[in-house]
Formats: structure tokens, sequence, C-alpha cells
């Protein structure tokens, strides 16, 4: 975290501090407000009603009036409870908490002793009893914070964290599959699960979360379907406990995007041969998929999707009914159709290199649609490279080491390329993934930037 940044989370910190103080001392008031109108109404039923000796006795609107200052005094304690309950409370804040429950079941028990017929008293030992509460509230809120903040720093020094609860699941399930090691290492990847490497002969992949559970079963079942020397190998796969995981062997070399700016032109070219036949091999694959990566009706998919596209458009207000126009007439460009097994994540990320060998690698975006859908992301990648380089490569990526790739690869595998509206097809694609990244990050300049962009093109 740079200097900036951790300036930023202190700020951060230091305003969440002062509002959860200036909240406290506004319930702090409403308690003294609740409780001194608790004291009046007792001291004036003394004076309107001393022949009733039961509070049920009063007047309904008596009764009602003195509830609702009750209501108000008990809602401002559970207030001040939750602005104390927190892991940055000081001891300081302890030691007031206590010091309060103190003087005010002192105070409230004193005048009570000598209360007698001094009616006027019942409201100091209202606000005494407020002072109490107020003490016993804050000073048990504040240490529950302070025992959250003792644990977490226990955890954080003893090295409790979630990955580590995560590596002990790792070591476990290692035992089990009586995996030796030296190290586990985690990955710097891996978003969508846990990932560890294993000596630098095994990756492991596992995940508790119950929908994340699905694409890594899907993952899984792929691996043992394929018969493939550029995946890599199933070592072992399973459930621990509440976690699904995964355990494959670590493919050695380099990601295409670290080395491709290094590359001669006739390199490139061996590669880009290697990359259609793995394409080729993986388009023929018949795997069992589950029923929502299964798209088998292509034009009401995107009708749906259409659908959702207006209805994003409307939530960024964003009103452009000749986008909506434009989406309804791609939808005939999409009849011609030939289904089959598609990679769907066909950038350079997920391509190692290893002397003179190629490798495909993660399987967590595969789906059963037309042949064409593989070109969104290899066509995405090569407008504009530095999009899906990560941030070490990001710098070598350069537009033109990329431009004449759709023609190489047009080149060696022409099936994928034989649709009449190719162009049109691959542009009304590429909108759809663009446009659901700027409305999930609410960028309505670039939403207005894609639609013009495709009327345009149009």
């Amino acid at each position: 975290m740079n200097i900036k940044s951790k300036m930023q989370k202190s700020n951060d910190g230091m305003l969440k501090f002062n509002k959860q103080n200036i909240l406290s001392i506004i319930f702090m008031a409403i308690v003294f407000i609740g409780s001194l109108g608790v004291g009046i109404c007792l001291v004036l039923s003394e004076f309107l009603y001393p022949d009733i000796e039961n509070l049920y006795a009063c007047p309904t609107w008596y009764q009602v009036v003195l509830y609702i200052f009750l209501a108000v005094a008990i809602g401002g304690l559970i207030g001040c409870a939750f602005t104390k309950n927190r892991q940055n409370t000081s001891r300081l804040e302890c030691n007031i908490g206590v010091a309060l429950f103190c003087v005010g079941f002192i105070l409230m028990f004193v005048l009570a002793l000598v209360r007698s017929e001094a009616h006027i008293l019942n409201i100091f030992i209202c606000i005494g009893g407020a002072i109490c509460s107020i003490g016993f509230f804050c000073g048990t809120a504040s240490l529950i914070g302070r025992l959250k903040k003792n644990k977490t720093d226990v955890e954080i020094s003893t090295g409790l964290t979630r990955s580590d609860n995560v590596l002990a699941k790792v070591k476990q399930i290692l035992k089990q599959e009586n995996i030796s090691y030296s190290e586990i290492k985690k990955a710097s990847s891996g978003f969508t699960n846990y990932v560890f490497l294993i000596d630098k002969k095994y990756v492991i992949k596992l995940t508790e979360d119950s929908d994340k559970k699905s694409s890594l079963r899907k993952e899984i079942n792929l691996y043992k379907t394929f018969d493939f020397d550029f995946v890599p190998k199933l070592i072992a796969c399973g459930e621990f406990e509440n976690y699904q995981f995964l355990i494959i062997s670590q493919i050695q070399g380099k990601r295409l995007y670290s080395i491709w700016h290094t590359l001669d032109n006739q390199t490139r070219k061996d590669i880009m041969f290697q990359i259609a036949n793995i394409l080729k091999c993986f388009h023929k694959v018949n795997a069992k998929l589950p029923k929502k990566d299964v798209i088998d009706e292509w034009e009401k998919y995107w009708q749906t999707q259409n659908d959702i596209c207006i209805e994003h458009l409307k939530q960024l207000e964003i009103d452009s009914p000749e986008i909506e126009k434009a989406l309804q007439e791609n939808l005939k460009f999409l009849s011609d159709n030939k289904y089959c097994l598609v990679y769907n994540d066909a950038h350079f990320d997920n391509f190692i290199y290893d002397n003179g060998k190629l490798y495909l690698i993660d399987f967590d975006r595969v789906i059963y649609c037309p042949i064409d859908y593989e070109l969104m992301i290899f066509k995405s990648m090569c407008d504009q490279p530095w999009k899906f380089a990560n941030e070490t490569d990001e710098e070598f990526t350069k537009k033109e080491d990329y431009e004449n790739l759709p023609a190489l690869l047009k080149e060696f595998y022409p099936e994928m390329f034989d649709f009449q509206y190719l162009t049109e097809r691959l542009k009304f694609y590429q909108f759809h993934y663009y446009f659901q990244q700027a409305y999930s990050k609410k960028d309505r300049t670039w939403a207005e930037n894609l639609i013009h962009e495709f009327i345009l093109k149009g």
C-alpha cells in the first residue's frame, strides 16, 4: 500500500471515529431527555393524582406520555451501545463507562434514601438512573469492542488470517491425498477460488462458496474429460469438509503476455499455429456442462441480453432509442450458428509458453454456444491488448504487436471465421461485453461512448 493510500485510509478511519463519537453524544442527550421526561411525569403524578397509588390507574394520555419518554430513553441507550461497540474503542472509553455507572448508581441510591416526601427528587433520581444506564450500556459495549480488537490483534500477530485458515485445510487435503511437499505458496492469481502452488509441481484450487463450487465442479468435469497434452494433468479432486477442491499439475513456463514483445515474427506465427490447433481440439470436446453454461438458443439468449441492456440504460439514465433499435436489428445476424464447446477466455494471460510448446490453463468460463463467440475475447485482446494483461506485463503490450493476429488465426483455423455476418456479430458481442463492464462500474460516460461507437459503426 502506498503512502497516499495509507493516509487516505487513516483519514477515513478518523472521520468514521469522529462520526461515531458525535452519534454517541447525540444518543446520550436523547437518553437524558427521555429520563428527564420520565422524572417530570412522576413528579406531576404526585401533584395531579395524589390519591392514585398505581400508575396504571392514571389517565391514558398520562401513561402514553410516560411510556413515550421511557421508550426514548431506552432507544437512546441502545444507540449508545451500538456507537461504542467497535474495534477502535479506547481503554479510556471503557473506564468512562464504568465511572458513569458508579456515579449514576450512587446518585440514584442516595437520592432514593433521602427522598421522603420531596417528590421533586424523582427528577434527579431519574437523571441518576440515566447516567447509571448510560455508563452500563456504553461500558459494556466498549468492553465488547475492546475484546473484538484484542481478538483481531491476536489473529494478526499469530498469523491466524483467513488465508492461513484455508492453508490449514490445504495441508489436510494434501495429507489425505498422500501428496508430500516442502513449500506451499499462495498464488497471486485466483480471484474466483483460493489458489495455492505446491513445490512448483502442483496447483490446488478450493472454495467453500456454494456458487463458486458449481464453477469449480465444471472445471473438474472438464479435466476428467480432457485427453490432451496441452492442459495441466488432473491429480486429485473431491470435497473436504465444506470445501470443493481440485489439484492439477503446475505448468512450467511463462505467460504469452510476458514474452510476446520479445518474440520474432516466425516464432509468433508458430505460436498462432499452436493456438489454432489447441482451439480446434477444444471445440471437439464433448463435455457435460451446468445448464446455465449451455446456450443452445442463441437468438433467444441475446434477446434476453438486449432486454437486460435496455433496463441498465434506464438505470444509468441514458435515453437512446437508437441503441434499442440497433440492438434489436442485430438479432437478425445471429440465425446461422455452429454450436460447440467454447473456451471463452482466449487471451494471452491464459496461454503458457515453455520451450516452444504452448499450454492452455483456466477453464472456469467455458460455455456451449456458437463457435464464433470464441473470437470475441480474442479480438478484444487484439484491439486493446493492455486490457487483458496483468499490471506487470501491461507496459510491454503494444497494439502493433497484436494487429495481425486475427488474420493469422483465420489462416490456420478458417472454420471459426466462416459466418456470413461475422463482423456484425463480433461487433454486437463486444458491445454487450464492454457495456456490462461500464454498467457494473456505473460509468455513464463510458457507456455513452460505447453506444455512440456501436451506432456509428452500424
